[in-house]
């Protein structure tokens, strides 16, 4: 791969296949040989014979670092350093500026702040109080290898210009101080052409590298450091692009193979319409030959339309004939009815006739009973007032006996002291009698109190029990609904468990209807917000949710007929309701009747999918004069002074609000749960409705037992009152007993302080007497006229008993003449109607037939009228293809005949269309099977560099490995570089003393160590190509032999890499090495810095 391809392309490249890296490498580069690389010495003659001849073999490049000039760079405010071609020593204390220079090399040739470890921004490399630093890199451009050397001459400077914003630019310069870029890009194209590799870490090797890699012990660094420095990663990257580019024209060849097939297609189509124009010459001809046929195809087509109608004239005329005989046949049927009925009509009117008697004389013997029955009563009233009275003379006269009896036994000496006593215990009885009283009094409005309270106790506890009879009801639905609802996916089922049942019997029976009945409403409903759902229920009321809706009073009749079987089937006592009412199709403009006002109408929170159902609502319903306000304080006002149209407002809980009226939903009211959105939204509305409701039902339960134990208290503290009011009642009377007693004998006592008439006395006995025996006599007689009574109420009974029997049998006849009327009636309808049907048939087969003969008169003509163009034309053409087929033959024909006229015009076009698209597809066909042929040789080209890359990185092993070996022979050590391409590591084995044992550079004392990584980096810089290689620091951890001895080798390797620049920075003395410096070896020793002592003033 060639190596001078753009830096930018190789940056993209390693950023996208970053990941990629480990593991396409591994498939296709790293199968290299999985051995260790092990290189065991060879003898100091053999290692030094190859070693001169690798030397021998090498190339002179330019781009030698030539002079370097530092303005306000880091530490220094002006520097200026000239280099030799072959080797420079930079020296210098420690604060000095050595790496700055090396810094400003990276810096100069476009690396970036944080790859040269010393800041992390550019703007940290301006010097201390200066605004902005500069760098001029003078390179050498004399070789044959020159870049673009009729431009820059024999040397190129980079001038880079660095500004406290962080910003810097670069100049190209040539020799003569013109500047030819200014461009980064020109920039990196000259470090490719030169083969500079900033970040190389082996050719720009900084101090914290050099002592981080001295110090690390990870031979995989060591690895990778082989890899950069080689440039063998770079290449590994290249033939990573290589394989993209390689998966790149695999897909273009697979695109243009897909694209093969249409433009062989395309081609075909092309040639095809060639052929096509080609194929339309005679269709002109052909043309006229269909017309023809076409005109005789019609005249068959209209005679057998002639045909057809005459057969269905025939076929109408026979079923004329059918019906007239059947019209004979229910006129027959009619008139025998008519008969029928009259002779029922003859026999109800005698039925009648008898029963009006039968009532009169029924009405008669009920009058004779009735006055019977009152005289009777009369009579024992007469009895019961003639014993009363009797037995009250009898009273009086024992009473006057009784007191004539005492006064003549009584003893006129102890009247007084009887009366007085008799006065005392008067008074006493007074006296406890008022204690009585007031006792009674006082129990009397206790008891009225607790009565109050019973009742009202009572009144509240049927209250509740009715509530809770109400509540168990509400459950019972509920459960029925939850129980419906889940058992049944039907949308149906929301409305009753047998509405299903009546939807699939009206869809069975539709025939029977003038037009299908529409049902339940509610279905048709659909809510624009779900929490209007319990007002909206409320308004459009349950029953009209369920109902259904019909056109015509006889459809209204069949479908009530249908619903009662249903739900007399199922035993369900609600039945829906049905509608009659036009369906128009359109519904209601309701738009100017709406109120007008902010809160929405019922009408427009609903969407009704059917517009006969929207009608009916509004006519049953009124649901565009109902508005819907959610607080119901808000309705309350509202409707005081309602809107115009508003007839009520509904609440969100399905208050009613009217005009100075406002009715609360009952408390029990539960949503029908109707027009909720989804099967599952009822479901989760009876099931809280439930819950609700069992928590009422427990509610209720505590509060009836509340009430019935504070009932029972009550009842308890009434029978206590009452016992007590009825014994102190017993006990008044008892007093009042003893107090008229008492009074009773007190007048008599003063009676009989006077002189009793005892005649008179004597005398009201006797009269009494007479009066008892009188009334006797008088109670003897009434029962007598009593007895006679009622034996002739015995024989009115019989005789209304056999009058019942012959009324029984007179209604009989009635009821029989009725059936017999009734079914006559209903037999002469039913003909009627037959007679009306198979009239109305009649008529409108006549119209039909009528219709058919005119249409069979237009035909005839007709089919005159072709026959006679066809035969003017030509003779019959007999064909058995229909004109339709001849005429979309005919269209065909035209329309490729049209096709060709236009093709006519653009036939040339058709045929460059073709022959380019023939070319087209060859061409294609050519450029995949040569293409294909390239990605072979590529393939194979691929395999055959990438062996070469394998070679190459083993050569460059052995190479490295030899030179290392060489190097180290130097020091008198035996050393080799272990390489392990599988685990990706690279080992340093160094052996000091021949008695000592190989040893990892790991187990080496410090300078052995500090050596053998010289050693190990001179072997990679012999193995690399770059013009320079810079070197920080290399010797501080060396003791005096093992840094004389590395400075003899790097003089060497300068001497021999004619061509190479190598730049070291050391703080090291040289003259205490005794080593003899070549001519072409620059020593630069740089100022000690200023370390003076100077006060805070000073420094500021």
């Amino acid at each position: 791969m060639a190596e001078g391809e753009p830096v930018r392309k190789r940056a993209r490249i390693e950023e996208e296949h970053e990941e990629e890296e480990e593991l396409q490498s591994d498939e296709d580069m790293d199968n290299i040989d999985s051995s260790q690389v092990l290189l065991s010495p060879a003898p100091s003659q053999d290692i030094r014979r190859a070693t001169e001849e690798l030397i021998a073999n090498r190339s002179v490049d330019d781009g030698v670092i030539e002079k370097i000039l530092l303005t306000d760079f880091m530490c220094h405010a002006k520097l200026e350093v000239k280099l030799q071609s072959c080797v420079n020593f930079i020296l210098g204390d420690n604060g000095s500026g050595k790496s700055a220079i090396m810094t400003a090399i990276i810096v100069a040739l476009g690396g970036k702040a944080h790859s040269t470890q010393r800041a992390q921004s550019l703007k940290d490399f301006i010097r201390t109080g200066q605004s902005q630093a500069e760098i001029q890199l003078t390179l050498s451009n004399k070789g044959t290898e020159s870049f673009k050397g009729d431009q820059y001459g024999q040397h190129i400077t980079i001038v880079r210009t660095i500004r406290k914003d962080s910003s810097s630019s670069y100049k190209l310069q040539s020799s003569d101080g013109r500047v030819i870029s200014q461009q980064k890009d020109d920039l990196l194209l000259m470090l490719d052409h030169f083969n500079i590799q900033v970040d190389n870490p082996v050719c720009m090797l900084s101090q914290d590298t050099s002592r981080n890699f001295l110090h690390s012990n990870n031979s995989s660094d060591k690895y990778q450091l082989f890899m950069k420095g080689t440039h063998l990663d770079k290449i590994r990257l290249d033939f990573i692009s290589a394989k993209e580019d390689q998966a790149l024209m695999e897909q273009e060849v697979n695109r243009k193979v897909r694209m093969l097939p249409e433009l062989q297609s395309k081609a075909r189509r092309y040639e095809q319409e060639l052929q096509d124009i080609e194929n339309l010459k005679n269709m002109e001809s052909r043309e006229e030959q269909l017309s023809l046929e076409l005109l005789w195809a019609t005249v068959k087509e209209c005679e057998e339309k002639v045909a057809r109608t005459r057969e269905s004239l025939n076929r109408e005329e026979r079923k004329m004939a059918s019906i007239q005989r059947k019209l004979d046949n229910y006129e027959e049927v009619k008139r025998k009815k008519t008969e029928k009925k009259d002779q029922a009509s003859a026999v109800l009117q005698e039925a009648t006739d008898a029963t009006a008697d039968v009532s009169a004389k029924k009405n008669s013997l009920a009058a004779q009973k009735t006055a019977l029955d009152r005289e009777v009563a009369n009579k024992q009233g007469e009895v019961r007032s003639l014993k009363q009275a009797n037995d009250r003379w009898k009273g009086e006269k024992a009473k006057f006996e009784e007191k004539l009896e005492e006064k003549r036994n009584q003893n006129p000496d102890d009247i007084k002291s009887q009366r007085e006593g008799l006065m005392q215990k008067l008074r006493d009885v007074d006296v406890e009698i008022k204690t009585v009283t007031e006792h009674l009094s006082t129990a009397n409005r206790d008891l009225a109190t607790k009565q109050g309270d019973a009742e009202n106790a009572k009144k509240e506890h049927m209250t509740i029990r009715s509530r809770v009879s109400d509540v168990d009801g509400n459950i019972r639905d509920c459960r029925e609904s939850l129980r419906r609802l889940s058992s049944s996916d039907n949308p149906l089922s929301r409305f009753a468990q047998y509405m299903t049942e009546i939807v699939n019997t009206i869809k069975r029976s539709k025939e029977q209807f003038n037009m299908t009945p529409k049902g339940p409403i509610g279905a048709y409903i659909k809510l624009k917000e779900q929490k209007w759902s319990v007002a909206i229920e409320i308004c459009i009321g349950f029953g009209t949710l369920c109902g259904f809706v019909v056109t015509s009073h006889d459809d209204e009749y069949k479908l009530k007929g249908i619903i009662r079987d249903i739900c007399t089937r199922h035993r369900s006592r609600f039945i829906p309701p049905v509608f009659t009412s036009s369906f128009t199709g359109r519904p209601y403009d309701v738009s100017r009747n709406l109120p007008r006002c902010q809160y929405p109408a019922l009408v427009d929170m609903i969407s009704v999918s059917d517009p006969d159902i929207f009608n009916i609502l509004v006519d049953m319903s009124s649901i565009d004069s109902m508005l819907l306000v959610e607080n119901k304080d808000e309705a309350r006002r509202l409707m005081d002074r309602p809107p115009r149209n508003a007839r009520v407002a509904y609440t969100i809980e399905g208050d009613q609000a009217l005009h100075d009226q406002y009715y609360s939903v009952k408390r029990d009211h539960r949503p029908f749960g109707i027009l909720h959105a989804s099967r599952d939204d009822s479901i989760a509305q009876q099931q809280r409705c439930l819950e609700q409701l069992n928590n009422e039902k427990t509610a209720l339960t505590v509060q009836e037992a509340a009430i019935k134990n504070n009932v029972d208290s009550i009842m308890r503290d009434m029978s206590s009152i009452k016992q007590y009011i009825a014994s102190a009642q017993t006990r008044k009377r008892t007093l009042n007993k003893s107090k008229t007693e008492v009074d009773e004998m007190i007048e008599a006592l003063d009676d009989t302080s006077h002189e009793a008439d005892i005649d008179t006395w004597e005398s009201e006995i006797r009269e009494l007497e007479e009066k008892i025996a009188t009334q006797t006599e008088k109670i003897q007689e009434v029962q007598d006229v009593i007895k006679d009574r009622r034996r002739k109420l015995a024989e009115l009974e019989e005789e209304r008993r056999v009058h019942a029997e012959y009324e029984s049998e007179v209604f009989d006849r009635l009821e029989a003449a009725r059936d017999e009327l009734k079914k006559a009636t209903v037999d002469l309808s039913q003909a009627m109607g037959h007679i009306a049907e198979v009239n109305n048939r009649k008529r409108q087969l006549e119209s039909k037939i009528e219709s058919i003969n005119a249409t069979l008169q237009e035909q005839r003509q007709e089919t005159e009228t072709v026959t006679k163009i066809a035969s003017d034309l030509c003779s019959r053409i007999d064909t058995d293809r229909p004109s339709s087929s001849i005429k979309s033959e005919i269209e065909n024909i035209k329309k490729k005949l049209d096709e060709e006229s236009h093709r006519r015009r653009n036939q040339e076009e058709v045929r460059i269309n073709f022959l380019e698209a023939m070319k087209n597809f060859k061409e294609l066909d050519k450029a995949i099977t040569k293409e294909k042929k390239s990605l072979a040789c590529l393939k194979a080209s691929f395999s055959r560099r990438l062996l070469g890359y394998k070679e190459i990185r083993q050569r460059t092993a052995r190479r490295a490995c030899l030179y290392f070996q060489s190097l180290v022979s130097k020091r008198g050590y035996n050393g080799t570089l272990k390489f392990d391409e599988n685990e990706k590591k690279l080992e340093i084995i160094v052996k000091v003393r021949k008695e000592q044992a190989t040893k990892n550079v790991r187990s080496l004392s410090g300078g052995e160590r500090s050596f053998s990584t010289v050693a190990f980096i001179i072997a990679l810089w012999e193995a690399m190509e770059c013009p320079f290689r810079c070197l920080d620091e290399f010797d501080v951890f060396m003791d005096l032999v093992n840094r004389k001895i590395s400075m003899q080798l790097m003089l060497e390797m300068g001497q021999s890499m004619q061509g190479k620049q190598f730049i070291f920075l050391t703080p090291q003395d040289m003259t205490s090495l005794g080593i003899k410096f070549p001519p072409n070896c620059a020593k630069i020793r740089l100022k000690p810095p200023d370390r003076r002592q100077r006060t805070l003033d000073e420094t500021i």
